[in-house]
């Protein structure tokens, strides 16, 4: 467990025109080792807008009970 942590997201399409979405968490340890977690990877369907997107990262967040007010930082990539 830690006290805070970081989260990153990445959106892509396979080549049977299928869009998923992954998301990340990164935090320290209590060495200060840096641990990276692929939390979940799933279909992201219809168009790639702000709220479709914010929608389901906001699921997958609730799903693995992550406390958003721990997130102290949030990349995505800048496709979309």
């Amino acid at each position: 467990e830690c006290d805070f942590y970081s989260a990153s997201s990445d959106i892509w399409t396979s080549i049977k025109c299928e869009s998923f979405i992954s998301l990340t968490v990164h935090y320290l340890d209590s060495l200060f080792n840096m641990k990276s977690w692929t939390l979940e990877v799933t279909s992201i369907p219809g168009k790639h807008d702000g709220e479709a997107i914010a929608d389901v990262l906001l699921r997958c967040f609730a799903w693995w009970r992550l406390d958003t007010k721990k997130c102290v930082r949030f990349l995505r990539d800048a496709a979309s």
